[in-house]
């Protein structure tokens, strides 16, 4: 965030698609320009598979092991019901689902509820289709032991009006896997950069600082 309160990207680039070189070129120019070195730094991503290549070649990252389509399931039940999710199935109809992608309605009462219109419709206009990883063994792409995922010292932000990842699921995941330190933010939603920015940023300053 800057000085006129803006939420700005950390760094971007335009690339004619997603492949392993374009990957391994943009992680090699954070590393070089934004990282510089220094340690402690953390990086959230979506899982892409070729994305997923380029960071093992990388000496200045660590994968800490999440399975991305967790989060659909523990959204969609926590909802109570898909909604207008709709699934793409490109393996076959006899197949579990490849990718899907959120509806209006589930976009609008369980991700953006507290946040600014624009917003909303700004994620409308972005949103994408996302993988269900189906068939891939993760657990073999990364290492999740104490020397990789336990070198990263862990905060768990948590969204108190979060109506996709509900408090309580917020609660079960900090128990089963307890970070070094919980920060709440009140009355965020989902979408805490859109619903609580300022709020968000303090947080993030105060994780600096202290962690």
């Amino acid at each position: 965030m800057d000085g006129n309160q803006q939420v700005l990207p950390l760094a971007f680039a335009v690339v004619d698609e997603e492949t392993y070189p374009s990957w391994k070129w943009f992680i090699q120019q954070l590393s070089r320009h934004v990282i510089r070195g220094r340690r402690g730094m953390c990086l959230i991503s979506d899982r892409h598979g070729e994305l997923i290549k380029a960071v093992h070649e990388c000496p200045d990252f660590v994968s800490p092991h999440r399975v991305h389509r967790y989060c659909l399931r523990h959204a969609t039940k926590a909802a109570g019901s898909y909604m207008d999710i709709q699934y793409f199935y490109g393996n076959g109809r006899d197949n579990p689902p490849t990718s899907y992608i959120f509806g209006p309605k589930f976009m609008a009462t369980r991700l953006y509820d507290n946040s600014p219109p624009k917003d909303l419709t700004l994620g409308l206009l972005l949103v994408r289709p996302m993988s269900e990883f189906v068939g891939s063994d993760l657990s073999k792409e990364v290492d999740p032991s104490k020397e990789n995922y336990g070198s990263v010292r862990r905060v768990f932000v948590v969204c108190d009006q979060d109506n996709s990842v509900k408090p309580e699921i917020q609660k079960w995941m900090i128990e089963s896997n307890p970070p070094d330190g919980v920060k709440v933010i009140h009355g965020a939603d989902h979408m805490a950069m859109f619903s609580k920015p300022h709020e968000l940023c303090a947080i993030l300053r105060d994780i600096a600082a202290e962690y």
